[in-house]
């Protein structure tokens, strides 16, 4: 069937009236095989709309400060969480330019997915360590490990691809 952009927009949005209105069930919106795998139609209909919804950013934020900069992001009017299980774990829920929050922070903020830093938390590096990342991609694991040894540590970041490193390097001399 057509839908109006408006009818689209409210969809987005999981609207039930607009869906009622459309004649659309939740199942109209899944993939045909999700239902031999998840029964419950309710479930079904939660995990869809549990897609559409924009994930929070997370951030890496060293835990010494994390209440100043909880403090700082309240002050910028930001939503925010700090996860109870991943140490430095930052999840904001508004939109915000990154470059303007460093600005107005004074320093770099290190965007990292909650699974990288969850990995970094594992290892529990301890200061002084020495540790090998062999596949370092942009690095935030990397720069995770350096900031738990410290600088009488040290991490060896590897990786393939020259210009990853290259971004790696510019990374770690933004964040010290």
């Amino acid at each position: 069937a057509d839908m109006d952009s408006a009818t689209t927009r409210k969809l987005g949005t999981f609207d039930q009236e607009a869906m009622d209105t459309q004649g659309l069930t939740p199942d109209d919106l899944m993939p045909n095989w999700l239902p031999g795998v998840m029964p419950d139609q309710d479930a079904r209909f939660n995990f869809i709309k549990s897609c559409a919804v924009r994930p929070p950013t997370w951030l890496a934020v060293p835990e010494k400060s994390l209440e100043q900069f909880g403090s700082f992001l309240t002050g910028q009017g930001l939503h925010f969480d700090v996860d109870q299980r991943v140490r430095g774990a930052v999840a904001i829920h508004d939109r915000f330019h990154l470059e303007s929050l460093e600005k107005a922070w004074g320093q770099a903020i290190q965007v990292q997915d909650i699974a990288s830093q969850a990995v970094v938390n594992i290892c529990d590096a301890r200061p002084g360590e020495t540790w090998l990342d062999m596949c370092a991609g942009s690095g935030g694991k990397s720069l995770g490990l350096a900031r738990a040894v410290g600088p009488a540590g040290s991490v060896t970041a590897l990786d393939i691809r020259p210009s990853v490193i290259s971004n790696l390097e510019k990374r770690a001399a933004a964040h010290g």
